[in-house]
């Protein structure tokens, strides 16, 4: 999580120095926090993907699907990482949001996965009864 935390704030510093104009909006302090969490989510995969699929993603180009999705550009990124960086606890407080979204999203996964195993743990032990029986003909008309 600190690796990708470092990549977050490292691609947040530099869309700040690489910021030329100021024509973008700040985004939301919340708002902010889930981008920064999809974008985790995305560098996460990136660590997990193919060496070639790695080497050829442009960072800016990968989060820019995610900007749209909340209605903001690179641009409106840019803007709002430079406003926030200028009170370090701000944007401290956009990472702990950040973080407990991430690990809320971990624990719905997590509980979805264990309902999942019961489920086909639920499933297995149906089939093996079916397939034992229980000795007893069948009902006529069942």
């Amino acid at each position: 999580m600190k690796k990708r935390a470092l990549v977050v704030l490292v691609v947040a510093i530099l869309a700040c120095i690489c910021s030329c104009s100021k024509g973008g909006r700040v985004i939301p302090r919340s708002k902010l926090a889930k981008i920064y969490a999809e974008m985790y989510v995305v560098d996460a995969w990136l660590d997990t993907a193919p060496y070639e699929v790695r080497r050829t993603a442009d960072t800016l180009l990968v989060y820019e699907p995610i900007f749209r999705k909340y209605g903001f550009t690179t641009e409106d990124y840019r803007v709002s990482v430079s406003y926030y960086l200028q009170d370090p606890d701000r944007f401290s407080l956009i990472l702990k949001k950040t973080s407990h979204i991430l690990k809320d999203d971990i624990e719905e996964l997590r509980d979805e996965q264990e309902a999942r195993i019961k489920l086909e743990e639920s499933r297995q032990n149906d089939a093996a009864g079916d397939a034992a029986g229980d000795g007893s003909p069948e009902e006529p008309g069942v």
